[in-house]
């Protein structure tokens, strides 16, 4: 019995370990990558920025969605991204910036649009650690598949929040910080998901909408018009498009 409850304990620590890794993975190296375009000129800075507004758009319209609509049904999904959008709203007023002078309004704006992101990737990326954990415990090996794919996933995302926090005037140590932080929800999803090997799917289903309807707003209020604010030409637009590219052939990789 002591065996068996040994290796229990053992196995889920590594399913936990397997989890955040593979979130903060991705998240730390698009941090890193981030690094290389901090202080460029405006016109490769707006086209990045738009670039990450038309990838975090693909995955969220033809990933974290359609995956929360499939794990329940549309009423469900859509309530979720609602409720999503209701607290980011509520969010947005809690860290209002207009007191602050006007020469630091603009990182400002940039440090809050980064705390949105931040927020609503640790709640995205719970439910996708209870599946992870899930798959692990029954299919190894497709959970490992499944492990590299947010690995992948997750390089977008941590550009994301890189891009924004670098522009707030954040330090490095605290970007690894934030990455692992936004990463423990995998951890501990994929605990769960490996002790319970399942979970309700209207949970699931209103994690990811939720999750999604955040990422939504910050996109559409802050990421694409920041990076049309940054550089007024056809690049930050042309970003936009290839960013919509990029993410679809993203998720098609880790679809299969």
């Amino acid at each position: 019995m002591i065996v068996k409850m040994n290796n229990l304990l053992f196995n889920t620590f590594i399913i936990g370990g397997i989890g955040f890794f593979s979130g903060w993975m991705g998240i730390l190296a698009g941090i890193i990558l981030s690094f290389f375009i901090k202080g460029r000129n405006r016109r490769l800075k707006g086209t990045v920025f738009g670039l990450i507004g038309g990838l975090m758009l693909a995955i969220v319209c033809f990933d974290i969605i359609p995956e929360a609509i499939e794990a329940s049904n549309i009423y469900i999904s859509s309530f979720g991204i609602v409720i999503g959008l209701l607290v980011s709203v509520l969010l947005e007023g809690k860290l209002d910036f207009s007191h602050i002078p006007s020469n630091s309004i603009d990182s400002n704006a940039f440090l809050k649009s980064g705390i949105f992101m931040a927020i609503a990737i640790g709640i995205h990326h719970l439910p996708i650690g209870f599946a992870l954990g899930s798959l692990l415990s029954v299919h190894p090996i497709k959970g490992v598949h499944l492990a590299i794919a947010m690995i992948l996933h997750g390089i977008p995302e941590g550009l994301a929040l890189g891009m924004f926090f670098n522009n707030s005037k954040m330090g490095l140590y605290s970007l690894i910080l934030i990455s692992i932080l936004t990463s423990l929800p995998m951890g501990i999803g994929a605990i769960l998901g490996g002790i319970i090997s399942e979970v309700s799917p209207s949970i699931i289903s209103l994690s990811l909408a939720f999750s999604g309807g955040m990422i939504l707003y910050i996109i559409l209020s802050e990421t694409i018009p920041n990076a049309r604010e940054i550089w007024r030409g056809r690049l930050s637009t042309i970003g936009i498009v290839i960013g919509i590219i990029i993410g679809t052939l993203i998720i098609s990789f880790y679809a299969k």
